[in-house]
């Protein structure tokens, strides 16, 4: 069975997609593919077009998105909060022929109003009042060479581009083949023991990685996805999850933070017993706080996962099912891939020496769009720092951005965060390096208090704590109180 076959040969009336009180059945999606199918075509999609999707309506956005596999277009995901600017910067660094968007979109009208009025566009609306699909007239395919082509890559085998900020800031379209993505899923599949009476709660963007990679898991093996606002609070997930009965829930490190933090506030109506598993990946999450969700949770397991978008996306895992399963660690490699850590200099380290990891996958990125194709038998270079343990596990220290040098010194900031979060009065700290144009470095702490913890004394007592534990070139100079942190859009916390 190849990749364009394997999310289609369900035709049950099981449930395969809710989103409030809809419930569409295996069968019932199948028809809507099948017609979305036959309306995109008539309006001139085609294999390999390249194809952007910013929507909204998560239920349309799966219809569409599936509808565009089985037609294998180059399917390009947008994030629904791109900002304009961004949003410009994709479509055209992603040589878009097609772009399907909502007529409400405020952000999509203002391109497109700008595209038209250079001629660089014209609007077909869809079937679906809604909806609308541009073609971009500076891309048609009579004077259209895609770097796919450029490159001399095999235009068989089906390609999806997921965009990424990256370290830098600047959007990068990570290529991926779909045979290797559904390879990496299959892989997700078997070491998650997935099966049709799986149900997931999805509240992350579509858009990214995590949430695509759970979607067609669930959707593979016969289970349900179950769709709902992506602005909810922790607290709302969790009664989310307990109305909907769903086994299982993946997220990024700060709702499992911030559920830990705000335990006083879980009760009876949030607990429940038919959860099989929660799913972490996007980023660095403490012992401390799995140890703390495993107290609220203990019959579930917990799935310290470890990927990039550029792996497909998952390298690693540790499936901690207790106390004693090492919360400290991601596990082993996934078979097909192949880890080790580099020093400043790209020489390979020894056990328990941090440095930057690198990857070898078989479902590895094909690269970044319109730069070089990777070699596939070279380390790829995450950013990421981590160490072997002795037991042969992945320990993951942080970004390479997370390791802060002070006068020579180097501070790993993820390890003082972890420290703080611990005490009983913060909810979540993040540990900052600022610059003073004559004081020089020094380090800046960001709280968020629990309710009713008294300001001033909570301060104190952090710059108490501080000098107690830290050397004296880590205490922060400044501590300052915050009601919340931003967020990105795939939920990562910002600090400015």
């Amino acid at each position: 069975m190849n990749y364009t076959d394997l999310l289609f040969n369900h035709s049950s009336n099981d449930a395969a997609i809710q989103q409030d009180s809809q419930v569409l059945s295996y069968e019932e999606l199948n028809v809507r593919i099948f017609n979305m199918v036959q309306y995109l075509r008539s309006v001139g999609i085609h294999k390999n077009d390249h194809v952007a999707i910013k929507i909204n309506d998560r239920l349309q956005y799966i219809v569409i998105f599936l509808a565009l596999w089985k037609m294998d277009a180059t399917i390009i995901p947008i994030d629904s909060q791109v900002n304009a600017q961004n949003l410009s910067d994709m479509l055209h660094d992603a040589d878009c022929i097609f772009f399907i968007t909502e007529s409400h979109d405020r952000i999509s009208k203002k391109y497109i109003e700008t595209c038209l009025k250079s001629e660089e566009a014209r609007v077909v609306e869809l079937n679906h009042a809604e909806l609308l699909l541009v073609t971009l007239a500076d891309s048609k395919p009579d004077n259209h060479c895609s770097w796919i082509e450029h490159m001399g890559l095999p235009k068989d085998q089906g390609y999806m581009m997921l965009y990424t900020s990256g370290t830098s800031g600047k959007v990068k379209g990570v290529l991926l083949r779909k045979a290797s993505l559904i390879n990496n899923i299959k892989k997700v599949i078997a070491y998650t023991e997935l099966t049709k009476e799986d149900s997931i709660l999805l509240t992350l963007p579509l858009s990214y990685s995590l949430a695509i990679s759970q979607m067609l898991a669930h959707l593979i093996v016969g289970g349900k996805v179950v769709l709902t606002d992506q602005a909810k609070s922790s607290l709302e997930i969790l009664q989310q999850i307990k109305l909907h009965q769903v086994t299982n829930y993946a997220s990024t490190p700060y709702f499992y933070e911030n559920i830990t933090k705000t335990i006083q506030y879980v009760n009876e109506d949030f607990l429940h017993n038919h959860v099989r598993f929660f799913m972490n990946a996007g980023g660095y999450v403490s012992k401390y706080t799995i140890e703390e969700y495993m107290k609220l949770f203990p019959q579930a397991a917990f799935y310290n996962n470890y990927g990039q978008t550029e792996a497909s996306s998952r390298l690693c895992y540790n499936k901690i099912t207790g106390p004693d399963c090492g919360a400290d660690h991601v596990g082993i490699p996934l078979q097909g891939v192949d880890i080790c850590i580099f020093d400043d200099n790209g020489n390979p380290l020894e056990k328990n020496s941090i440095g930057e990891i690198g990857f070898i996958s078989e479902d590895m990125m094909v690269g970044y769009y319109k730069q070089s194709v990777l070699n596939r038998e070279e380390y790829f270079l995450t950013g990421d720092l981590g160490y072997i343990n002795p037991e042969d596990k992945l320990v993951i220290v942080g970004r390479k951005d997370s390791m802060i040098k002070i006068n020579g010194r180097k501070v790993y900031k993820n390890d003082i965060e972890d420290q703080l979060q611990a005490l009983s009065f913060v909810q979540a700290a993040k540990f900052k390096k600022e610059v003073h144009p004559s004081l020089g470095e020094y380090f800046v702490v960001y709280v968020i208090l629990k309710a009713g913890v008294e300001e001033e004394k909570a301060i104190s007592d952090i710059y108490t704590f501080c000098k107690k534990r830290f050397n004296k070139y880590i205490i922060p100079k400044k501590i300052i109180h915050c009601n919340e942190f931003a967020l990105t859009s795939n939920h990562k916390v910002k600090i400015q």
